[in-house]
């Protein structure tokens, strides 16, 4: 299969235009998922601090109720009592 000289004039410029938008396809893809992955980091960033902030409050919250339970409070007493 010989190609003619005004053939080959197309079918250069074509292919260099082919490998162009190749490039472009694989930069946005790169792009894509670099977005996604900052976005499941602070998403996850997000879920960790919800959790320790959970976390410190439920430790409020139990360090409270053995503060009022009645059998704290004698220990308490007691303790007070011995110094």
């Amino acid at each position: 299969m010989s190609l003619k000289l005004i053939e080959l004039q197309v079918a250069i410029p074509r292919t260099l235009d082919t490998g162009k938008m190749q490039e472009k396809f694989q930069q946005q893809s790169q792009i894509n998922q670099s977005q996604a992955a900052s976005t499941e980091k602070e998403k996850a960033e997000r879920n960790r601090t919800s959790v320790e902030k959970q976390e410190h409050i439920e430790k409020q919250h139990f360090n409270g109720r053995q503060d009022s339970h009645p059998h704290h409070q004698q220990q308490k007493r007691d303790k007070n009592n011995q110094e």
